[in-house]
């Protein structure tokens, strides 16, 4: 939202109001006297408004989808919006939930971080001195779990800095009632013993890391979280500095990054199946062509078969032609004597 919609407040600040539980408008028929009683809006009041609220109940013909009211009345606003999830539920929600992950100054700051997302995105009837203790509490534990890892004093008192900067920024520009406030329950001023510094302090503790960042990959990554949440701290409302807000985010990203690279570009590292010793596939062949080629087959050994018989058949018949002599044949018959009569004596 740009600053000419909302002159009274500070630029590129999205105003989300959640409902006050204990001040509901009447339900009374419009008369005069209610339209007079109706305070007039104020110019802060006439700025685009996202209320939460209005998306559980639909407009009619609308089936889903967020609802951006221009010019938006409090009180009609609280009357359609829906009863607000009680603090005290949001907080006790997360007992006993065991966070894990890579990186242990993650897992220790992981219930402070899902708390932080889930009161800006849920309409929550938002108590400040409950809620400034359970956050602090959050933060002791969140320092024993430090110590019990091994983290480094020097970066567990860093990370400590900065989730206390993250909740004065992130909760103490949330919407409050009017007898609510996170000004007197700072977290930097209740740890540190020091001023709010507004999240200077942790864009300085940020600069700092950045100038050596060898060997607090962890610590960038806590911060980088912080800063994805919505930490603005400095940048908070001036004109024209998300872009600077986004290069520092985008900053301490690719410092992450070229000091612990990715294991892999896939979107999921065990997307393949086990891996099995198979042949490559064969091509396979048209029944047509496979036809074709046992025909071509043969009528290839055919033929050669027959050349092959045919030309043994004339050299096994020269030899036998070989065997018979050139010479005519001739029958000689041997000549037999006539028999001699035998001489008659005569008497």
């Amino acid at each position: 939202m740009s600053s000419k919609d909302d002159p009274s407040r500070p630029a590129d600040k999205t105003v989300i109001r959640a409902p006050r539980p204990r001040q509901r408008s009447p339900a009374a028929p419009a008369s005069s006297s209610s339209a007079g009683a109706e305070p007039a809006a104020t110019p802060a009041r006439e700025s685009t408004v996202f209320d939460p609220g209005v998306g559980r109940r639909m407009p009619t013909g609308w089936s889903s989808g967020t609802v951006v009211v221009q010019n938006a009345v409090p009180g009609a606003a609280a009357a359609a919006a829906a009863p607000a999830l009680q603090q005290e539920i949001l907080l006790n929600a997360a007992d006993g939930v065991k966070y894990a992950a890579a990186n242990p100054t993650l897992a220790a700051a992981a219930p402070l971080l899902v708390l932080f997302g889930q009161l800006r995105l849920m309409l929550v009837e938002r108590q400040a001195a409950p809620l400034a203790e359970h956050v602090a509490e959050a933060i002791e534990t969140f320092e024993r779990e430090m110590a019990k890892a091994g983290i480094a004093e020097e970066d567990a008192r860093i990370a400590k800095f900065a989730l206390c900067e993250t909740a004065d920024d992130l909760v103490g520009n949330l919407p409050w009632p009017k007898d609510e406030g996170w000004i007197g329950h700072s977290l930097v001023a209740r740890f540190f013993h020091t001023k709010p510094t507004g999240g200077a302090g942790f864009y300085e503790a940020l600069n700092n890391i950045l100038a050596r960042p060898e060997g607090h990959h962890d610590l960038l990554e806590l911060m980088h979280a912080c800063l994805s949440l919505g930490f603005e701290g400095q940048y908070r409302g001036r004109v024209g500095e998300r872009d600077a807000l986004e290069r520092v985010r985008r900053d301490v990203y690719d410092t992450i990054r070229y000091f612990q690279p990715r294991a892999g570009d896939d979107i999921s590292p065990h997307w393949q199946g086990m891996a099995a010793a198979l042949s490559k596939p064969r091509a396979r062949l048209p029944l047509w062509a496979v036809a074709a080629a046992a025909a071509t087959l043969v009528t290839a050994a055919f033929f050669g078969l027959r050349i092959l018989i045919t030309d043994e058949g004339d050299a096994t018949a020269v030899e036998l032609l070989a065997l018979n002599s050139s010479t005519p044949v001739t029958i000689e018959r041997a000549s037999v004597a006539p028999v001699a009569e035998p001489a008659v004596a005569c008497l």
